[in-house]
């Protein structure tokens, strides 16, 4: 980022003379520079407090736009539910469910996805088990290389999941 000097540009534009280059008029020009420094720095606060990634003092807000209840006082944890909330619209594919768990944890990975065999008319022949197992018909494990679980990335699964799916959630304890 570019950083300005707002005494010296400030001072550059003074007419030439001595008027201009007097002790206190300087001790002005200096004072006034402050006042633009603060200013360009609290225009670079409120662009930071616009993005949720470098949100700090608007996070409740974010939170309660996008109706989500903080579970931890972690900044970091709170940013990275917004994002994933703020991402988690439109997808249901294993990937897309990838991509917003690696915004926890990145190198979360799924372990398998599994297609049960179970009876679907139209598609299932005539001797074909009807039901089994409580199982869903797809099932898919996510491995989270963290120690302990994600309870809000869980919960924004399982609201945003396709209802044929089941997610189960393994954490590495021994890391």
């Amino acid at each position: 980022m570019k950083t300005y000097n707002f005494y010296i540009i400030i001072k550059n534009l003074l007419p030439p003379g001595l008027f201009w280059r007097g002790k206190n008029f300087l001790n002005l020009i200096y004072c006034i520079s402050l006042v633009f420094d603060r200013i360009k720095n609290d225009i670079n606060k409120i662009l930071d407090e616009t993005f949720p990634i470098s949100s700090e003092s608007l996070i409740d807000d974010w939170e309660k736009c996008l109706d989500i209840i903080p579970l931890s006082n972690d900044l970091n944890k709170r940013r990275q539910a917004v994002i994933s909330k703020l991402i988690s619209v439109g997808g249901n594919t294993n990937e897309y469910f990838l991509n917003i768990a690696r915004q926890y944890d990145p190198y979360c990975e799924i372990l398998k996805s599994t297609h049960n065999k179970k009876f679907v008319a139209g598609i299932s022949r005539a001797g074909m088990r009807l039901s089994g197992n409580n199982d869903s018909r797809f099932t898919v494990v996510f491995k989270f290389t963290l120690n302990s679980s994600l309870v809000e990335l869980e919960n924004l699964f399982e609201k945003t999941k396709p209802a044929h799916v089941i997610f189960k959630y393994l954490y590495n304890k021994g890391i």
